[in-house]
């Protein structure tokens, strides 16, 4: 049995049919933290490691999650949806700006490469 490749951090995923493609982003998040420490605190090989105010109760550090990951990427809130990992540390993140999905294929790979390079500014 041929091993399977990891999953990247950020990936796309091509839409069916009429569904338009979009990127995903893994993320572990850090709920509760000291507002001080809030924002991404490092992108790895597995995730986007995030810390988040507030508690995970009532769906707050959701969105909080959303906040930190739109103000990181300076994009609208309304163009990130946690897709999987509701109440979970470990979370999926889609993507769906619609210039993104208008974009050929060479295009939505540069556009993964300078949502990566934004995070990684973030971390510093």
């Amino acid at each position: 049995m041929a091993a399977r490749a990891p999953i990247p951090v950020i990936y796309l995923v091509k839409g069916k049919r009429n569904a338009p493609s979009s990127l995903h982003i893994r993320c572990h998040v850090k709920p509760g933290a000291d507002k001080v420490r809030e924002g991404v605190l490092a992108v790895s090989d597995d995730a986007v490691e995030l810390c988040v105010a507030a508690a995970p109760r009532n769906g707050e550090s959701n969105k909080a999650v959303v906040q930190v990951l739109s103000n990181a990427l300076k994009i609208p809130k309304m163009d990130l949806r946690i897709v999987q990992g509701l109440k979970s540390r470990d979370k999926t993140i889609e993507l769906s700006s619609p210039s993104f999905q208008a974009a050929g294929e060479a295009k939505q790979q540069e556009a993964i490469s300078a949502i990566r390079k934004r995070l990684q500014e973030e971390t510093d």
